[in-house]
């Protein structure tokens, strides 16, 4: 996979942050060929972007950068703080811990250079949604390592990572912050390249060695179907387990609430994610969601049926487009793993009942139940997030110069229009 570092992007972003924040050169910055561009003590803003942008950087931005109030350990132990007495339900799941204390204080011992410190700065201001997103990971991961009885030094190592590994986003074009958009091919590999994009700016710094190491495998899963490198168990320590769950986890419950985050970590414990650190935080999210007011979708009946015809009437075309595809393009790695994930999809349906001929009894059957309706909708919400994770690891799996059948590529865009309104859906 192709990581392209967009240095434009995130250098805009750093003159953005200009416009309200004292940020000077540390030193001259030079292009590639030699060429000053602003000598050191220069102040930078949105006027000097085209400037940088119309050239390449003999250094990272950030190596060249001075943030006056630049985000350190303290500093973000303290807005880790403030960011759980405001949101009070996250305090709840502290009683399962050994010591309290643990998941704020390790913010304290945060791992942070020039660097870090800055892309942190730049994204608590720029992009204020991904720093609390960071602090949830961070913090959520701590209350799983202390539960798992993770040691310190491996604490340190993963809070660190957690609060960078969504650092490569910000060298990303805007474009890809719009979660309404369905992307091409290339924009999901380009999406999928930001664990590398950050992993490859840590690992410019000896002392993050295994800091990013932990970065780049956070959208791995343990069976193989994550990436950038679809790694199994075993090329994963457990602190990448533990992130990787975790991310996955606080990702799906920001969006989606704690009954189908929770559906999604029971049906893929030791799967997909590792079993204790799933079950550590299925006792966490459980906490905080009867801490909280929060209403989870989806009791209505109606909605859980016309979801669940809506995800049958796609796997079973999918299933006959699939099927009939012929060589060279049916033996290819991306179709082959699309048509095994569909095939899984459809018998763990099945499993519980919610196969082609029973699927609507079941769901009739339950309608009096809130609980046993709310448990099947929570089934058929991980259906269609399977079909969709399916669909991105086929376009990321694509080579460039594939030929898509059409009749494949007629069912991927219906089936993205069909259930797009669903799983992009809060």
């Amino acid at each position: 996979m192709n990581a392209v570092v967009n240095d434009d992007q995130y250098i805009e972003h750093v003159t953005d942050l200009g416009e309200t924040e004292v940020v000077t050169a540390s030193e001259d910055i030079v292009s590639e060929k030699g060429v000053m561009l602003l000598p050191k003590g220069a102040a930078i803003n949105k006027k000097l972007f085209s400037r940088l942008q119309q050239h390449s950087l003999d250094q990272q931005i950030d190596q060249v950068i001075a943030i006056e109030d630049a985000l350190d350990s303290s500093q973000i132990m303290e807005l880790a703080q403030s960011f759980i007495r405001e949101h009070t339900e996250y305090s709840s799941s502290l009683e399962f811990l050994h010591d309290r204390t643990m998941p704020i204080r390790c913010f304290g011992r945060l791992r942070l250079n020039t660097t870090s410190k800055n892309k942190l700065t730049v994204c608590k201001n720029q992009k204020p949604d991904l720093f609390e997103h960071s602090l949830l990971v961070a913090y959520s991961s701590m209350c799983v390592a202390d539960m798992m009885r993770i040691p310190q030094i491996e604490c340190d190592d993963l809070i660190t990572a957690a609060m960078l590994h969504d650092l490569g986003m910000m060298h990303l074009s805007e474009e890809f912050s719009n979660q309404e958009t369905v992307f091409t091919p290339e924009q999901e590999r380009q999406v999928a390249s930001h664990p590398i994009i950050m992993q490859r700016i840590l690992s410019k710094f000896p002392e993050y060695d295994s800091i990013a190491n932990l970065v780049i495998q956070h959208h791995e899963r343990l069976d193989g179907s994550g990436y950038p490198k679809a790694l199994t168990s075993d090329k994963m320590s457990i602190t990448s387990q533990i992130l990787a769950a975790t991310e996955c986890a606080i990702s799906i419950y920001q969006k989606h609430g704690y009954s189908y985050t929770a559906s999604v970590l029971k049906t893929h414990m030791g799967e997909q994610f590792n079993d204790d650190a799933a079950k550590c935080l299925i006792k966490i999210l459980s906490s905080w969601h009867e801490a909280s007011s929060d209403f989870d979708f989806p009791r209505n009946f109606d909605k859980v049926e016309d979801l669940y015809n809506k995800l049958n009437a796609s796997i079973s075309s999918g299933q006959k487009v699939l099927t009939a595809l012929t060589n060279p393009f049916a033996s290819s790695n991306a179709a082959l793993h699309l048509k095994q994930r569909i095939s899984a999809i459809e018998i763990a349906l099945a499993n519980i009942g919610l196969d082609k001929l029973r699927g609507s009894t079941t769901i009739k059957m339950s309608i009096d139940d809130d609980d046993l309706i709310l448990e099947i909708g929570d089934v058929v919400q991980d259906g269609v997030f399977q079909v969709f994770d399916s669909i991105r690891v086929f376009r990321r799996q694509l080579h460039p110069q594939s030929k898509v059948p059409p009749e494949l590529i007629q069912w991927l865009k219906q089936t993205e229009a069909i259930l797009k309104d669903f799983f992009l859906g809060d």
